[in-house]
């Protein structure tokens, strides 16, 4: 995960020290960086899963505002116990371009959730929302291929969850506000060689599958981005 130049540090604290010396001086980094971040979960139960693994490591919350992220992201490269980055709202776009090389399926995507510094020093990106989201589907019993699935919001979830779902068989529709979003990703898809549609409505009739990739759903008094029972059609998931 680290380079060369950055190995000293790296092995001199690949282990945890004993009992109350964590952290210390040879803590390893990982930035979940975000905007905002008083939300995510995240960073409690992957620093005690690192720790339980016997490193020295934790994923710190960093709140980056939107128009700071390329000056900060630059500084973050340069301090040299950071090993990698979590990516959340609205970082995932932005990044995927400011990241020397992406993943494939980031491409498709056109946005990054994860990111680590490589051997050589530099940085590598790729995207887990949609692959850890069908892993959940096929786990739970719900197999998306030859499905019709609609997803509503063609962010950087949306597009992740998009994106696997095709690549598993699903017939998927797009739907987004922002109309230029949810034709930027068929467009992507289309010259892969995958088809795709976009949504004229966030209508979830005759989907077996409905997706909520949108901001909504966040807060307790959040409505849904459409209607679950919609004329005498009821949907046999609403997942967000």
């Amino acid at each position: 995960m680290v380079g060369t130049k950055f190995q000293a540090d790296t092995d001199a604290s690949a282990i945890v020290r004993g009992g109350d010396s964590f952290p210390d001086g040879a803590l390893r980094i990982y930035g979940l960086i975000g905007d905002p971040v008083s939300q995510v979960r995240a960073p409690f139960p992957i620093t005690h899963r690192l720790r339980q693994a016997g490193l020295n490591a934790a994923l710190l919350p960093l709140h980056v505002p939107v128009d700071e992220l390329s000056s900060i992201f630059s500084s973050l490269k340069a301090i040299r116990n950071i090993d990698g980055l979590v990516i959340t709202v609205p970082h995932k776009i932005p990044m995927a371009g400011l990241i020397d090389r992406i993943s494939e399926r980031a491409t498709l995507v056109g946005a990054i959730n994860i990111a680590r510094r490589e051997a050589d020093g530099s940085w590598y990106g790729d995207i887990l929302d949609g692959v850890a989201f069908v892993h959940g589907l096929t786990e739970s019993g719900f197999d998306p291929k030859g499905q019709r699935a609609l997803v509503v919001g063609a962010g950087g979830a949306g597009c992740a969850l998009a994106v696997e779902l095709v690549l598993a068989g699903a017939s998927v529709h797009v739907f987004d506000v922002s109309p230029a979003r949810s034709e930027a990703l068929t467009k992507r898809l289309h010259e892969a060689g995958h088809a795709v549609s976009v949504a004229e409505a966030a209508d979830p009739r005759g989907a077996a599958l409905v997706v909520n990739a949108t901001p909504l759903g966040m807060k307790p008094a959040d409505l849904l981005p459409l209607v679950p029972r919609h004329s005498g059609y009821d949907l046999l998931a609403v997942l967000g």
